[in-house]
Formats: C-alpha cells, sequence, structure tokens
C-alpha cells in the first residue's frame, strides 16, 4: 500500500516522466531528432546544453486503480516431471524413438531446479566391497547426459520420455561446463545395440510384425534419410525391462549405460489444465480437483506416478491474475515487492529478469533452499508478466536475430524488427495481466489445488477492504 518510486528516481527529481509524457515529448513524426533524442538518447530538448537532463521514466504515473471486479485468478498445472527407476516406469502407451534426433544440444539443456541423490565412483577396494561408505551429491538432471527415448500425447498434451545416464557425468575439456549432449557415436551404439534389438524381440514375438521393424540404426537412415523415426507400442514397460536386461548383459561395450533412470516431461500444458480446471468449476465443483486432469491425460499411469514408491512427481502450478476492465491494461509485477515476497517464502538469490531497460520492473526466479524444501516441499517459483507471450518464440536459438545481423544490418535484422512492431501494434488491443508458478512435489501441490483459488483470492481482500482498488 505504500507509494512506490522506480529506482534511480529522488524525492527532488522533477524529471520523472509517464509513458504518455514521454510519447507526447517524442512528438507524432516517428524518426525526426525530437523523437530520437526522447526515444534514444533520453535527454531533454535542450540537447545542445551541457546541463540538460536524463528522463527517468516513472510508470507509477500510468498506473490505473482497478476495483476487485476487474481483475479474475485462473489456476494451472503448467509442468509434469516425473523422475523414476526402469522398473518404476509405465504408460498406457509411447512412442519409441529407433534414432536420434540429430540436434546440437541436449533436451533439457538448462536447470528446472529438479535434483537428482547420486553416488560417487568407488575410491578403492574397501568402498567397493562396502556401497555404505561411498560419498554421494544432489546433481540437477541439466548437468547429466541423456538421451530421448520416446513420447505420448500430442500437442498441449504431449509427454515426452528421456533416458539419463549418470555414469556419464563429465566436463568438457576446454570449457568448465558439463557436457550432457551424448556424442553421435555413443548414440548410435546405444540405437543400434540396446533401443532396436529391445523392441524388435518384443514384437516379433507377435504375428504381423517381423517386416516392420528394421534389422539396425543404417537401415533406417537409408530410409528415412536421417529423420528420426518412431513406433508405437501399447506396453511400453515390456521394452523398458528389455533395455535394462540388456545394457546389464552388455559387458563393458554397454556398461557407459549402466545405472540409467527415466525422467517424464510435460511442460507447457497449462492450455489442457486450464480448461480441466474450468471444467470442473463450472460443473459445480468446490474448487479444482485433479480428476479432470487425469481424464484428459488418460495416456499416463497416475496411480504409478503418484506413488512415491516408484521415485518422484513434481508439479507446477500457476496462478494468473487477469485484467477485464472496459479498457486495454498491461499489468507488471513490481521487482522489490517480489523480492520481499521471495525472501518471506525462503528463496534463495533470485534471478532479476527487468522488462527491457526497466530496472523496477519484470520477474523473478529462484531456486528455494534446503531448508524451504524440507519444510514446504516447493522446489522452485517464476514469477513473470503475461505481457511478454506477445512475443514469446519458444524454440528458437536467436530470439530476434543473432548479433551477427545486427552488426550487418542484415535484411534479417530488418524483418525482425518489422515483424515484432506488427506484434506490439496487434499487442495494443488486448489486456495482459501477470502470473506466478511454483514447482514441488505432487503430494504438496496436489493437496494445495483443490483451495487455491480461494487462498490465491484472500491475498486481495485486505487490499480491497482498505481501498476498495486494487493497483498492479
Amino acid at each position: 500500500m505504500e507509494k512506490m518510486k522506480p529506482l534511480g528516481l529522488s524525492q527532488t527529481c522533477i524529471h520523472d516522466f509517464s509513458a504518455a509524457q514521454l510519447l507526447d515529448e517524442a512528438g507524432h513524426n516517428p524518426g525526426n531528432n525530437q523523437s530520437k533524442r526522447t526515444l534514444i538518447v533520453g535527454r531533454e530538448m535542450q540537447c545542445h546544453r551541457e546541463d540538460a537532463n536524463y528522463f527517468v521514466l516513472n510508470l507509477e504515473k500510468d498506473g490505473v486503480n482497478l476495483a476487485e471486479a476487474d481483475i479474475t485468478i485462473s489456476i494451472d498445472l503448467d509442468s509434469l516431471i516425473w523422475v523414476t527407476t526402469p522398473l518404476g516406469f509405465n504408460a498406457r502407451n509411447l512412442n519409441i524413438y529407433l534414432s536420434p534426433s540429430m540436434s546440437s544440444r541436449a533436451a533439457i539443456s538448462h536447470n528446472n531446479f529438479v535434483h537428482v541423490t547420486l553416488m560417487d565412483a568407488p575410491q578403492d577396494e574397501e568402498e567397493l566391497r562396502n556401497p555404505r561408505l561411498q560419498g554421494y551429491r544432489d546433481i540437477p538432471l541439466s548437468r547429466i547426459p541423456h538421451i530421448e527415448f520416446g513420447f505420448c500425447g500430442s500437442g498441449e498434451r504431449r509427454m515426452n520420455s528421456f533416458i539419463f545416464f549418470p555414469r556419464m557425468i563429465h566436463k568438457h575439456q576446454n570449457v568448465n561446463r558439463f557436457a550432457t549432449l551424448i556424442p553421435l557415436c555413443v548414440q548410435d551404439l546405444w540405437y543400434d545395440m540396446v533401443i532396436i534389438p529391445s523392441c524388435k524381440r518384443i514384437l516379433t514375438a507377435l504375428p504381423g510384425f517381423s517386416e516392420y521393424i528394421p534389422n539396425s540404426l543404417e537401415d533406417i537412415r537409408k530410409r528415412t534419410q536421417y529423420k528420426q523415426r518412431s513406433i508405437f507400442l501399447l506396453e511400453p514397460s515390456l521394452v523398458m525391462k528389455e533395455v535394462q536386461r540388456r545394457v546389464n548383459e552388455g559387458g563393458e561395450l554397454l556398461s557407459c549405460f549402466g545405472s540409467f533412470f527415466v525422467v517424464v516431461d510435460g511442460h507447457g500444458i497449462k492450455f489442457a489444465t486450464k480448461q480441466c480446471i474450468g471444467q470442473g468449476l463450472a460443473a459445480g465443483g468446490v474448487g479444482p480437483t485433479l480428476e479432470n486432469i487425469k481424464q484428459s491425460f488418460q495416456f499416463l499411469d497416475w496411480d504409478r506416478m503418484l506413488d512415491r514408491q516408484h521415485s518422484e512427481l513434481y508439479l507446477d502450478i500457476g496462478m494468473s491474475y487477469h485484467l477485464n476492465p472496459p479498457e486495454t491494461l498491461t499489468g507488471l509485477w513490481r521487482i522489490p515487492c517480489l523480492q520481499r515476497s521471495y525472501e518471506k517464502m525462503g528463496s534463495r538469490m533470485p534471478a532479476v529478469h527487468t522488462l527491457g531497460t526497466l530496472t523496477f520492473y519484470g520477474g523473478l526466479k529462484a531456486e528455494m533452499s534446503s531448508k524451504s524444501k524440507c519444510s514446504f516441499h516447493s522446489v522452485s517459483r517464476i514469477s513473470y508478466n503475461l505481457a511478454f507471450k506477445a512475443v514469446r518464440t519458444p524454440g528458437t536459438v536467436d530470439y530476434l536475430c543473432s548479433d551477427k545481423d545486427v552488426i550487418d544490418r542484415s535484411p534479417k535484422l530488418l524483418n525482425s524488427v518489422q515483424n515484432w512492431s506488427g506484434l506490439f501494434h496487434s499487442a495494443k488491443s488486448q489486456s495482459y495481466g501477470v502470473r506466478d508458478e511454483i514447482r514441488g512435489l505432487a503430494s504438496t501441490i496436489l493437496d494445495f489445488l483443490p483451495v487455491s483459488i480461494e487462498k490465491v483470492t484472500l491475498t486481495l481482500l485486505p487490499i480491497a477492504e482498505n481501498s476498495k482498488t486494487q493497483k498492479m
């Protein structure tokens, strides 16, 4: 409720401009000297004077007071990560890859704050005879070499399965960075000696399949021109057991694949789960439940995934604040307020993602401290502005264009700027809110899910009771 001041704005500063005032100062003729001086240099019109002042952008002047009725809240499950053993893995069906993807980087290349506890290699004969003497470490999934195993579902309901190889953990020779992309020759060995023979043994036991299973990876590449090939299986657990048997009996040649485990990863599923939760509430439910989500993701073995005897399931719960006033508005998180909220939640030092060059607004991302993980079973938290969705292009390496394109002023740079300008112009007719996501153990997230809307709504009530308005 205190009056917020942007960073860098002193009490005596008289040169703070709202966004609307800044645009008026720039004028209505794009590209002229006045526009460049205001929007690029950021100084007053007396640019020839040495004492010309710089502008301080104060978006608080653009703030709009909203009634509680102008803010709606939606709840969803945004991501699913299941870490399990080969014998614990199961799904109703699965498309298993028979060839590598030929990608230039590992599938999970960024830290998703999910760790696994791994034993160190034995240092001597005594540790080899008595494994209890070996040390152990918590390693994030993003540091462990892994390979694609298969997928089930499609679109916003797609679940990808990966096999992780902890015995391959190492760093690059010349760079102090973990190498998670498995060399192509090792991937070829995995598919040629493990995956293809395992699928062939399981499927050829049934009549009518022997002609459709290739004999080797070389045969697949001759047919598909190095494109990735997959086959559909109704009982993937049988193939997984055969894979483990072949690795265990493969001797020294396949020993690098030993001690592997499986990770099922589904991210960006909010579009599907938000509708499932909405249907449950529209049908007269007291609060969001998991039952409608289970019906939409029937290809997953939920009973096994929620059984902690088969390793651990992590879920992301997302809480979005949407704006529905008569005029179009954009909601922004205030970074200082978010930082205090993260401190109270017991997070580690968060990473700050500012909105463009604005140091006062943007989002945060942080991993929880060890104490918070043990006390609340939360793993991480991320907060961002939904206005980011206007230009978000997931899956691209160069977000706008490469640095070389900027230096060379290539046509790709000009096309990218024109495309982004068109996106921003189109976004002016739509309101954008803010979003908060918390990742934690499934047991904790599912306990919170039925009362989530009630709990999140209560955070607005004290403000509404005092001022009858909510400012974003």
